[in-house]
């Protein structure tokens, strides 16, 4: 069973030299095998300055990145009818990470709260967020 991607982590280069993919729990994936223009597939991240803590096959090392991931993975068939582009990922209360949505332009932010199977007492579950973010104006469900 081969590893699919779901996140392209942007980090920092100039324009697509440096994409990376990443699978739904934050491996990853080698570049060699996805183009620059494969990256329109998938939701993104910026990786703030962080940098795979090992090799291709191997987890990325950043919470912060996992959770990104294992968004992108819920948000795959979901992300494109709502125009979105990228995954931004803040510090939250208690350190929780919470994460945003965003269109390209920065016009349409989504507040998502925590990661998928991280959130906190009296969070909306992931299906509660999607099915709210469907009905957004613009959206095509």
């Amino acid at each position: 069973e081969y590893r699919r991607p779901v996140l392209v982590v942007k980090i920092d280069a100039r324009g697509d030299d440096g994409l990376l993919f990443l699978d739904r729990e934050g491996i990853l994936l080698p570049s060699a095998d996805f183009s620059s223009s494969q990256a329109k597939d998938y939701l993104r991240i910026v990786a703030g300055g962080e940098t795979p803590t090992s090799v291709y096959g191997s987890p990325w090392g950043s919470d912060r990145i996992a959770g990104a991931a294992r968004l992108a993975e819920l948000l795959e068939n979901r992300w494109e009818p709502l125009g979105l582009y990228w995954i931004v990922a803040a510090g939250g209360a208690s350190n929780v990470i919470a994460y945003e949505l965003r269109d390209q332009e920065d016009k349409l932010r989504i507040i998502w709260g925590a990661a998928p199977g991280r959130e906190r007492v009296g969070e909306a579950a992931p299906s509660a967020k999607i099915a709210l973010a469907m009905t957004l104006p613009g959206s095509k469900p």
